[in-house]
């Protein structure tokens, strides 16, 4: 989903252009969250820090403590897969000029 509507990919602007594209916005609000104290790893870290999870047939299971940053950012990411799978992919959608 990387460059698809106005919210997948680095950045995102404007209203999401279809469901797929609403699932990236939540993404980038829920990791923005994470950019505050006491889990502020800045921008890019938020993408390289590790948390552990399991996944069972189709269910993800976020392992770290409860009330941890590192779960919180496991939540963020199962809830952005979980939102994807019910959600349709509209290749005009893909690679979209995003200053229109």
């Amino acid at each position: 989903y990387w460059d698809y509507g106005c919210w997948c990919g680095p950045g995102g602007q404007g209203a999401p252009v279809d469901e797929t594209d609403f699932c990236c916005r939540t993404h980038d609000h829920c990791y923005d969250a994470l950019d505050l104290p006491p889990c502020k790893w800045g921008d890019a870290e938020t993408y390289l820090v590790p948390y552990q999870f399991n996944i069972q047939g189709r269910n993800v299971t976020c392992c770290d403590q409860k009330g941890t940053c590192k779960r919180t950012l496991c939540e963020c990411d199962k809830a952005l897969v979980n939102c994807f799978t019910r959600s349709p992919y509209v290749e005009k959608h893909d690679h979209m000029d995003q200053s229109k």
